[in-house]
């Protein structure tokens, strides 16, 4: 059985990292405190005013703005350009710093890891991949739980240990043509990779820590689209049935991610309970503390039945 792990900036929260956008903006490192050009003046004007900044809506907002609607004074694209590359820069240094601290062993996200990690070392590293929409280096924490060696990781939005993070908005959103350069797909480290082929292939996929808002949900919009057309044929890749587990916070975000799958799948959220196995876990409710152990029992079988069958090859290539 093949496991793909998705994980979103909710995997590092359960981590007890502070890596939301809204920690690193009312942090010493924010770069715009004393702001005086129009994305800078724009950026710190929210973070005053807002309790949660989402850095990459709120550049969308800005590259989409009529500059009579937000005062925005005529500049050249190299304005925009510099205090973007100032706010990146920040960013990364502020993460590189929040990585670097201890992390909770024990939350439900490092017990994943660690069984991602288990997997690899079996000798099935294929068959247990991660796919990161964070900056953060997941190997480097996966070397602090015991990791002799890199796990399967790709990263979407590219990583703090190659420096070539991707912060902006989605093809989706208008732009003006001093801020175009802020769209992922026309970033210069933009390098996408298969997403879907990925999910595809895995016969249990589990989300940890991610919304499914409309920034990244180009990301899973075939997907999902698919495996709803599962009984139809009616579909570009094909899908058996699947293990599907969300991991996240509360019940205020377990329905927030309902109801956004809901929405960009016209409104067929039941079936995909009906074709597939689907369970949302909220990791701060004590009542889904069962979900939890059986999910961990589920995968340590899986984990038993690989370490048998690498067992038996060792034995087979012995003979």
């Amino acid at each position: 059985m093949s496991h793909l792990l998705v994980i979103g900036n909710g995997f590092d929260l359960d981590l007890g990292l502070k890596t939301r956008y809204s920690d690193f903006a009312s942090s010493g490192m924010w770069p715009f405190k004393d702001a005086k050009t129009p994305l800078a003046e724009y950026l710190e004007s929210l973070r005053t005013t807002e309790k949660w900044l989402d850095l990459e809506v709120a550049l969308g907002e800005y590259a989409d703005a009529d500059e009579r609607e937000f005062h925005i004074r005529r500049i050249s694209p190299e304005t925009n350009r510099s205090d973007y590359n100032t706010l990146v820069q920040s960013l990364c240094l502020y993460l590189k710093g929040e990585q670097q601290q201890e992390f909770d062993e024990h939350s439900t996200a490092a017990k994943i890891l660690k069984r991602y990690i288990e997997g690899a070392s079996i000798g099935f590293p294929e068959e247990y991949e991660i796919i990161s929409f964070n900056y953060t280096d997941i190997n480097l924490f996966a070397k602090k739980i015991g990791a002799k060696e890199e796990i399967n990781l790709s990263h979407v939005h590219g990583s703090l240990e190659t420096n070539d993070i991707i912060l902006g908005f989605g093809d989706e959103t208008d732009s003006r043509p001093d801020s175009v350069f802020m769209r992922k797909s026309f970033n210069v480290n933009y390098q996408p990779i298969s997403v879907l082929e990925r999910m595809a292939d895995a016969d249990e996929i589990t989300f940890f820590g991610l919304s499914f808002g409309d920034i990244d949900y180009a990301y899973f919009d075939d997907f999902f689209t698919s495996i709803l057309n599962y009984d139809t044929g009616e579909r570009s890749v094909t899908f058996g049935k699947k293990e599907l587990t969300f991991f996240t916070y509360d019940e205020t975000s377990r329905l927030s991610i309902l109801e956004n799958i809901n929405r960009r799948t016209g409104r067929r959220i039941s079936s995909l309970y009906s074709f597939h196995n689907v369970q949302l876990i909220r990791t701060s409710d004590p009542a889904d503390s069962k979900k939890i152990e059986n999910y961990f029992a589920r995968f340590d079988k899986a984990l038993e039945e690989d370490r048998e069958l690498a067992e038996y090859n060792i034995e087979r290539n012995v003979e």
